[in-house]
Order: structure tokens, then sequence, then C-alpha cells
């Protein structure tokens, strides 16, 4: 599913650019952030896991609500 690949891609870009990013020296924090950020959203369909979390929570309210 096209959210199923999001997650997948999500968790591979944190892993390659999250300890680039705390390791960073101070004076290239920013641009580590700045690339880091670049390439999530190049990388990761972040609308289509968003609409994925949606439907599963008002899932559960529906549910929760018994309808």
């Amino acid at each position: 599913t096209p959210e199923g690949i999001a997650a997948v891609k999500m968790d591979e870009v944190k892993k390659q650019w999250r300890p680039k990013v705390i390791m960073a020296p101070t004076n290239e924090f920013e641009r580590e952030w700045e690339e880091y950020m670049t390439v999530y959203h190049n990388e990761v369909d972040i609308e289509a896991y968003e609409k994925a979390l949606t439907e599963e929570v008002r899932r559960r309210v529906e549910a929760a609500l018994g309808n």
C-alpha cells in the first residue's frame, strides 16, 4: 500500500539521517537538518501516510461511538 511504502521509507530516511544530524557539529546542524528535511520530503509520501492515519483514527472513533 502507499502508506506502507511511506512508512518503510520514513524509517529508512530517519535511520540514515538522524545520526548525521545529532552528531553534526553545532555550526553544521542547520545545514544537516535542512538536508534531512529535503530528503525526507522528496522520498516519503507524507500525504499517503497521513491519509491512512486519519482514516484509522476515524474508524476507531466510529467504533468507539458504536457507529
